[in-house]
């Protein structure tokens, strides 16, 4: 960490290309640099304007974390605004992580809900304006947010902790606090005879984008789940009396599939 402005301050620096050459052109300091605020700990740019993060600040108590806006004008880096969410508190660490495209700035609170969340601004008119929160769909989701990318009308967040650490990503639609449903997710349902009578197994496929899925038989809530890396889950029922059981799946963005399965 840069410690010109005090230990743990931080800065960020900005390189340009010309000529085949990379030279800096810019180092970024916020008006307020302090000590331990970790200036600098997450970077995205996009065009002439800059998004750093700064996950140790503490407006709204120790750690709980902002997010700065610097823009190119000429020659001249300046910063335009400090972001920080409405619900900002103590030990969120906001801005942990961050990603920017066009005007949509994406940043990550780690802690905040304890599983982690992610917030969208949106620059409207100038002015970065808070639109939208992101949160897991699921209580076993873990790091939330460790990771943002935004591009397009879409926002993908990491959680490696997730899974027995075997970790996952999700992606939500930008204007849209639910998971993201690409309409490629696909359900499988089989049943057989075995010792103790029918078993019936659902498969749940292509679920990348679903952070939280409840599967039914016969309309009767079973299970919810997290699906995996590879977007699948599954559910197994053991002792199902013979005849047609309906198995379905509400993935969190809202659809529902339904598969029929004949045990006879």
């Amino acid at each position: 960490l840069d410690n010109n402005n005090g230990l743990g301050a931080g800065a960020t620096y900005i390189f340009r290309r010309i000529d085949g050459v990379w030279t800096q052109e810019a180092k970024l300091v916020p008006d307020d640099i302090k000590e331990e605020i970790f200036f600098g700990n997450s970077v995205s740019i996009s065009g002439d304007v800059a998004l750093v993060g700064a996950d140790r600040d503490n407006d709204r108590g120790d750690q709980s974390g902002s997010a700065y806006i610097f823009r190119r004008t000429g020659e001249v880096w300046m910063q335009e605004t400090k972001l920080i969410p409405e619900d900002n508190s103590r030990n969120d660490k906001f801005g942990g992580s961050c990603s920017l495209r066009g005007g949509v700035a994406v940043v990550g609170a780690i802690q905040n809900h304890e599983h982690g969340a992610a917030y969208a601004f949106r620059e409207v008119d100038g002015v970065w304006v808070e639109e939208s929160q992101f949160l897991p769909g699921d209580r076993s989701v873990g790091t939330f947010s460790d990771g943002v990318s935004v591009a397009g009308n879409e926002v993908l967040i990491g959680a490696p902790n997730t899974d027995r650490r075997a970790g996952a990503a999700y992606v939500y639609a930008l204007n849209n606090q639910t998971p993201f449903c690409d309409g490629g997710e696909t359900l499988e349902a089989r049943c057989k005879l075995g010792s103790g009578g029918f078993k019936i197994k659902a498969i749940l496929k292509h679920g990348v984008g679903c952070t939280s899925i409840e599967f039914r038989l016969d309309g009767r809530p079973q299970a919810k789940h997290i699906v995996d890396g590879e977007g699948k889950a599954v559910v197994k029922w053991k002792r199902i009396s013979g005849g047609q059981h309906e198995v379905t799946v509400e993935l969190g963005c809202g659809d529902v599939l339904s598969r029929t399965t004949d045990c006879s």
